[in-house]
């Protein structure tokens, strides 16, 4: 299981030459300061550059007792596997990114808990989704975690959350599913009645948007 971390926020330095900035430099530089000297008549200012989430990378099977928090970007780099006794529980507000084309899915043989609010939804996207939690682009919320530019998904950048036969008390509520369903039957696929899918939206799925098999959840107010 690999997790590792990047800066939340870079910064670059900006110079800049005034007047004040050489009466600045001159009374803080000390004799023989090849920094005070390269400096000579300019001041230093910080300029922060977009605020970015940290990022959290996953794959592989995910531990009991394991809690993807909205403080970090959730991107799976391979497919993830929630084993039989264990849970992941996700937090209101969490954006889960997928990276694209790699055939990557979330198989739930345990218990997912993605407990959302109508204001902090719990999120599964495309690496490529920089919308944010509103789906909007070019809003305060939107997140370009691979600072490639904004942009949006497309239909069918990866495959799809499945819970398995045997997986019990699953809860997604307030949950927006966008941009899977490759290779797959629909972007969300249940094989068991131990699924709660409420008040959430499956959409730009390049298959259908919930496949139900053999089994009977529960899907209460939701749209595909």
């Amino acid at each position: 299981l690999g997790h590792s971390s990047v800066p939340a926020v870079r910064r670059r330095l900006r110079l800049r030459s005034n007047a004040h900035a050489r009466r600045t430099a001159r009374s803080l530089r000390k004799p023989g300061s090849s920094c005070s000297r390269r400096n000579h008549g300019r001041r230093l200012e910080f300029e922060s550059l977009e605020n970015r989430l940290v990022l959290a990378s996953w794959s592989g099977d995910i531990p009991d007792g394991t809690v993807w928090t909205a403080t970090e970007v959730q991107r799976i780099v391979g497919t993830v596997r929630v084993p039989p006794g264990a849970t992941l529980t996700i937090q209101p507000g969490t954006i889960v990114k997928t990276n694209v084309f790699a055939g990557i899915s979330i198989n739930v043989e345990g218990t997912l808990v993605a407990d959302g609010t109508p204001t902090q939804p719990i999120v599964f996207t495309s690496l490529r989704d920089d919308s944010g939690l509103d789906g909007i682009l070019s809003t305060p919320d939107d997140q370009d975690t691979n600072a490639d530019g904004s942009s949006n998904g497309n239909n069918g950048e990866w495959n799809r959350i499945e819970f398995l036969s045997g997986s019990t008390g699953n809860i997604l509520d307030n949950v927006q599913v966008r941009f899977g369903g490759a290779g797959s039957l629909a972007a969300v696929v249940v094989n068991t009645n131990g699924v709660a899918l409420t008040n959430s939206v499956v959409r730009n799925s390049s298959t259908s948007g919930v496949r139900i098999q053999t089994s009977n959840p529960t899907l209460t107010s939701n749209s595909f």
